[in-house]
């Protein structure tokens, strides 16, 4: 009875779960299971970065000089042909960097971007993909570029997970998150293509760049143009569960009836 007892208080007590070191959200956003996305209801929006200073890795990192990176590519994959889709603009008060050199800036999409998958090795041509480089998680190899930004240590905000409560940070000055802002407009962007952010810090390794830190690609973010691609994961549970009906059917239909 005991043992019952200390189960159900087990069961009934919260659960804590540690939030990712990274994430993305967009302020007015909608998490979708099906891609296991953070989505933008419209073309133009505020992305939102976000670090978790309590995190053991990241507090091995100097926060006031650690560059981080956003990667934003064109999904469904694109590539390796360049292609006219038009353009978007990414703006943000901590960017340090882009592939060009230029701040607030508008990209050309596929012009003034990179096939491959980041982070970027090689500026020169194309990025050949190993295994310390961001995932494909469906979206890559495809044009993409490469924004990146040191967090503002002023800029703290509550904890939360993006996955469960997406919609935009909140200010608080005794928050565990820091979190940087980026504008984007993707009306001038082909309705063919949506663009999706990765998030990132990088370490180098026998000279070969690779992430180090990475956004969990449930806790991704998409926005502009089209509609994002389905992770394969969920697409396999999807397909999964679908066969699943089909079969249930099938054995219901089949079963004699007395």
């Amino acid at each position: 009875m005991i043992a019952v007892m200390a189960l159900g208080v087990f069961l009934s007590a919260p659960v804590a779960f540690a939030l990712p070191a990274l994430q993305l959200d967009i302020v007015g956003g909608t998490y979708d299971p099906l891609t296991e996305t953070i989505v933008a209801g419209t073309d133009v929006y505020t992305l939102v970065a976000l670090i978790d200073t309590g995190s053991n890795k990241v507090k091995k990192l100097d926060l006031t000089t650690e560059e981080f990176f956003i990667s934003v590519a064109l999904s469904p994959q694109v590539g390796p042909g360049h292609s006219n889709l038009g353009s978007f603009t990414f703006q943000g008060d901590d960017v340090t960097g882009t592939l060009d050199g230029v701040i607030d800036t508008t990209i050309d999409a596929t012009a003034e971007m990179i096939y491959g998958s980041p982070p970027f090795e090689n500026l020169g041509g194309d990025q050949g993909h190993d295994g310390g480089d961001v995932g494909s998680h469906g979206i890559f190899d495809t044009f993409f570029t490469e924004f990146s930004f040191v967090f503002n240590s002023a800029n703290t905000v509550t904890g939360y997970n993006t996955a469960d409560n997406p919609g935009g940070p909140i200010s608080d000055q005794d928050g565990s998150l820091l979190a940087a802002f980026f504008q984007i407009d993707a009306t001038g962007l082909d309705d063919s293509v949506t663009l999706h952010y990765d998030l990132y810090n990088t370490a180098v390794k026998n000279g070969d760049v690779d992430r180090y830190l990475f956004a969990p690609y449930s806790h991704d973010a998409n926005g502009g143009g089209g509609q994002p691609v389905p992770e394969p994961s969920t697409v396999l549970l999807f397909g999964t569960g679908v066969l699943g009906l089909i079969g249930y059917a099938r054995r219901k239909n089949l079963k004699p009836n007395h």
